[in-house]
This record gives structure tokens, sequence and C-alpha cells, in this order.
């Protein structure tokens, strides 16, 4: 695996962890942790920017 992918997989990981812990309250009967869903959205959002993001081209000469 490349390093992108990898850290691709972290950061989604991560923020599925924080989706969870926003939902758990509501099966107490609580309401939503907005502070764990907002930080779950911001994680994806940087998973989707990293993996669009193109690879660059190591080692080889500048494009003209």
């Amino acid at each position: 695996m490349t390093r992108a992918k990898v850290a691709v997989g972290l950061v989604s990981l991560t923020s599925i962890v924080s989706f969870i812990a926003a939902l758990i309250p509501l099966l107490k009967g609580g309401r939503m942790n907005a502070d764990f869903l907002g930080s779950g959205v911001v994680f994806m959002a940087v998973a989707i920017a990293i993996a669009k993001r193109k690879p660059s081209s190591k080692g080889g000469p500048p494009a003209a």
C-alpha cells in the first residue's frame, strides 16, 4: 500500500469513529453530539481531499 492510501484509510477510520461517537447518545435517548459530528465531517473532507490529490512524480524531470 502506498502512503497516500494508508493516510486516506486512517483519516476515514477516524471520521467513522467520530460519527459513531456522535450517534451513541441517541441510543440512550439523548441528543446527538454536535462536536463529534462536526469533527467527523471535517475528517471526511480531508480524506476526500487526500484521495483526489494527484500523485507527484518523484525523481522525474519537471514538466515542460
